[in-house]
Order: C-alpha cells, then sequence, then structure tokens
C-alpha cells in the first residue's frame, strides 16, 4: 500500500544512515529510491486531480458570480514539506486564473494565513485570520470574500484530494465541497494548463483531428535512386579476355506530386499513387510512376505527436532517355555509343520503411529489384542470389499536405 510505503521510505533511512554500515547504506539507497519513486506518483497525481478539480469548477460552477477567493490553505501528505504543498499552491492559483469560467478570481490575502491574536474580555485567541473570519473583516483590505481549502492525502493504492469552499463570515459556513481520488497505477493525463478537458473529450479531439485531415492527401516528394556497383568480372565471347568493366549509372532523381489514401480514419493501411520527372543535361531526362501500399507497424492508430513508423512495398514503372539509357538498354553496356536519344524504360519493385512526423514530414529507405535490369554489365547487386537480391537503394523525403 502507498500509504506504508511512504512511512517505510520515511523512517528507514535516518536509521540505516545512523548505524553506518555497509548493509545499512544500501538499505538507505534503497528506501531513497522508493521515496523518490513513491514521491514520483503522488506528484504527477495531484497534480493531475487539481486539473480534475479546476476542470469540474469549469463545467459547474460553485457560485453564481465570479468571487475574490483566497487559498485558505493546501496541505500535503505528512513529511513532504511545504515545498510540495507550495508546488500545489501555484498550480492551483495558475489554474484559477487561466480559467475565469470557474468565476473564482484567486487574491492575495496575507492576513489570512498569518497567525492573528485576538483578545477579548474573556479570552485571548491564537489562530489563522482565515479561522477567525469576524476578527478578519476588521482588519479590512483582504477583498476575499470565500477560501479555498485543499488536502492531499495518501491512502492504500489511491491518492485522494478534498476541497471545500467556504464563506469567510462567523462560523465559516460551507458552500461547496468535493473529493476526488486517483489510483496511483494509473496514467496521469498531464492536461495543458490552458486546454482542461476529459479523457473523453480528448479523445473525440483527437478522432477529430484525424479525421480533418481527410482519407486523401495530397504529397509532395523527392527520390534519390542508387543503383548497386558492379563487382562481377565479364570476358570476350571470342578471345576469352577479360572485358573493361562499364562505367556505372549516375544516380537518379525525381521530383514527385501525387495523393495518398488512408483506407481507415486510425491511418493504418494507407495506399499512394504519385508521379516523377527529372532532368540532368547531358545525362538524362526521367520519368516514373509508383504505386505503393503502406503498413503501420508502430502502433494501430496513427500518433499526431510521436512518430509513426510504416513499412511499405509497391511497384514502379521508369523511363529514362539519355546517355545514361544506353549503360540500362544494352545487356554489356560497354560497347555501345552513348547516344541523348537512347531510350529505355523498366519497371521495378521495391520494399522499404517509412518514418513520418507529425503526419506531415516522412523519409524512407527503400530495397529496389529490377528484373528486367538484371545481369546488366554497369549494374550489380546486393544479396546472395536472385530472387533474394536488391539491385538498387532509394531515399525520399516526403512532405503531406
Amino acid at each position: 500500500m502507498l500509504a506504508l510505503l511512504l512511512v517505510a521510505a520515511l523512517g528507514r533511512a535516518p536509521a540505516a544512515h545512523a548505524e553506518g554500515t555497509p548493509g545499512d547504506a544500501v538499505e538507505a539507497a534503497q528506501a531513497e529510491a522508493l521515496r523518490a519513486r513513491v514521491a514520483s506518483h503522488v506528484h504527477l497525481r495531484a497534480m493531475n486531480l487539481l486539473d480534475e478539480l479546476v476542470l469540474g469548477m469549469k463545467t459547474a460552477p460553485p457560485v453564481q458570480e465570479t468571487t475574490a477567493v483566497a487559498i485558505g490553505d493546501v496541505t500535503g501528505p505528512f513529511g513532504w514539506g511545504t515545498g510540495f504543498e507550495a508546488l500545489l499552491e501555484n498550480h492551483l492559483i495558475d489554474l484559477l486564473t487561466r480559467h475565469p469560467t470557474t468565476r473564482l478570481r484567486p487574491v492575495l490575502c496575507a492576513a489570512c494565513r498569518a497567525v492573528t491574536v485576538h483578545a477579548t474580555a474573556g479570552a485571548t485567541v491564537v489562530a489563522r485570520g482565515v479561522d477567525l473570519p469576524d476578527v478578519l473583516s476588521r482588519l479590512g483590505g483582504t477583498g476575499a470574500t470565500h477560501a479555498l481549502f485543499v488536502d492531499v492525502e495518501a491512502e492504500g493504492g489511491d491518492v485522494v484530494m478534498r476541497a471545500q469552499l467556504v464563506t469567510l463570515t462567523p462560523g465559516l459556513p460551507i458552500v461547496w465541497a468535493r473529493t476526488l481520488t486517483s489510483s496511483t497505477a494509473a496514467d496521469a493525463l498531464l492536461r495543458s494548463d490552458e486546454h482542461l478537458v476529459t479523457a473523453e473529450e480528448a479523445r473525440a479531439e483527437y478522432l477529430a483531428a484525424l479525421r480533418e485531415r481527410g482519407r486523401l492527401t495530397p504529397i509532395a516528394r523527392v527520390a534519390l535512386l542508387q543503383f548497386a556497383p558492379q563487382e562481377q568480372e565479364f570476358f570476350d565471347d571470342f578471345t576469352g579476355l577479360p572485358l573493361p568493366p562499364a562505367l556505372p549509372v549516375a544516380p537518379l532523381y525525381w521530383v514527385m506530386g501525387g495523393a495518398e489514401l488512408a483506407f481507415t480514419n486510425n491511418r493504418e493501411w494507407l495506399g499512394s499513387l504519385v508521379v516523377g520527372a527529372s532532368y540532368v543535361p547531358v545525362l538524362y531526362t526521367s520519368a516514373l510512376v509508383q504505386a505503393r501500399l503502406a503498413r503501420l507497424v508502430s502502433g494501430k492508430v496513427a500518433s499526431l505527436v510521436w512518430p509513426n513508423v510504416y513499412v511499405v512495398g509497391g511497384l514502379s514503372l521508369v523511363g529514362l532517355m539519355g546517355t545514361e539509357a544506353t549503360k540500362l538498354r544494352d545487356p554489356n553496356g560497354i560497347f555501345s555509343t552513348p547516344t541523348e536519344d537512347t531510350m529505355h524504360a523498366w519497371p521495378s519493385v521495391h520494399i522499404g520503411v517509412d518514418v513520418r512526423l507529425g503526419q506531415r514530414l516522412g523519409a524512407a529507405l527503400t530495397l529496389e529489384q529490377t528484373p528486367t535490369l538484371y545481369n546488366r554489365a554497369s549494374i550489380g547487386a546486393w544479396g546472395p542470389a536472385w530472387p533474394l537480391q536488391a539491385q538498387a537503394v532509394g531515399a525520399e523525403v516526403s512532405l503531406w499536405f
């Protein structure tokens, strides 16, 4: 239980320090680690419960009109010190300030927290100003008509928060009270201070953001394709002498545009169709048509904030015209005279990995197999043997609009 662990962690460290043996040092380190873990749990859950508290005030304001309220007291678990309580108090004030729809306007009331001595003919009373509203009213200048009290405790496996809003009049009548609890095993929502929503509303907003993109998304892409170097040696059919090595094919690039279709709202399966073109003076002019399927492997739903990883596969049809086309059209690619009007086209199959950030920017790395270019003198291959070989590697950078 959280409370027992907290007591054990708080009580063990001093005893271990006093004895000073190696075993005690280990126990002290373990107790400190336990205390840090418990503190992290309670800290996150307490901040989350404050968010829940103010969110409830936004939904159902505790007062009818905007009211000046003093923070009467914010207390935490025994032994946690004033630092933790001050952190909670500042977070509460920040939330109330950012959300005026709660109708609670936090004001500074130094007299409310200060110790006040009130002497009468019958007795002398020493108490905080907030506990003596009749004396507080005589001091004047506070501006607060209500006080908010918040208490945070660790009870069993839960963190429990109790809040009470009282009127600063004799008797301190309670006008509003709430008790909130959160299991320490549950993840904190860690909401933004400016945008407090429930978990259900947050999920609805997330799904709405996914749907807002629509199923069909325009793509702009820049791709580069590098063929494998040829390491195989070729021989002349008549003389049997080795032939001089063929010149490698220059890297091919394309500027592409097209569209991508999400088959489901969670963008788990995607399909795309793009066309591309490129021009390098003297070397080549190229065109490309590519169809691709992508499968999300980093989760079941595409994230808007974390990277999404897809496995991709598809088909391409490439056309090339220019001197580089000679190296691909001729199986030997050695004795042919390069000309700028040489044309060649080939299909290719590719697989790879596509990593996307925020559904806007992505980078992909692919391996391509070109069956009709197998055993070209200018192109090598990676891999053991065909069909488990790749003749080229591709790199892409994509933008989605």
